[in-house]
């Protein structure tokens, strides 16, 4: 939202929603006005305005992204006895969006800091033919969460169409998980994100 212009719509459907919080860089990317945009995701949002303005996202490894834990000063109980307490590496990090995965991962090559340059090389995963890129993936395990056991509905076909996607790692041997059952109601997950 922009006080002057008002709502950011999708620029595939101007009655739709860009998706957030980056849906602005989303919608901005899907226009043309840039070729490739960071944001920083939590709990989606790269992810949701790549996926609702038909872009590419990553939300990469957030070792690969900081050089140290960054901690909130106001998360520290300085009263606590032991003032040594570790805090986990932030939920947030930052991340590329693109049109294509070509752009997304040379976005990805300049996002990361010189000292962890080493963990990714854009030039030679770019270089590589989908049989070689095959390879890479192939025993590899992937999450999916679904509706995650109809705590979060989707509009019709949305579901098919992922399982359809989907059906392409697991031809090439990749090792599709779905949680089907959810650990905990989306109600208490929503709970413990907000307090």
């Amino acid at each position: 939202y922009n006080p002057i212009f008002g709502t950011t719509v999708n620029p595939m459907d101007v009655s739709k929603a860009a998706g957030g919080s980056s849906g602005g860089a989303g919608a901005a990317l899907a226009s043309y006005m840039f070729c490739a945009l960071d944001g920083s995701d939590m709990m989606g949002s790269l992810r949701n305005p790549a996926g609702w303005n038909s872009l590419y996202s990553l939300r990469p490894t957030v070792e690969w992204m900081e050089e140290e834990p960054v901690v909130d000063d106001e998360l520290v109980d300085n009263d606590a006895d032991d003032q040594n307490v570790k805090m986990p590496w932030p939920m947030s990090t930052i991340g590329p969006m693109g049109r294509c995965p070509e752009d997304l991962a040379l976005m990805l090559q300049t996002m990361i800091p010189a000292g962890r340059a080493e963990l990714f090389d854009a030039a030679s995963i770019l270089d590589q033919s989908s049989e070689q890129l095959s390879q890479i993936v192939k025993g590899k395990t992937i999450g999916w969460l679904a509706d995650w056991g109809g705590e979060y509905p989707m509009e019709a076909g949305v579901l098919q169409q992922c399982r359809e996607s989907l059906d392409i790692f697991t031809k090439g041997n990749v090792d599709v998980q779905c949680v089907a059952t959810p650990l905990f109601s989306s109600k208490e997950l929503w709970g413990s994100w907000i307090t």
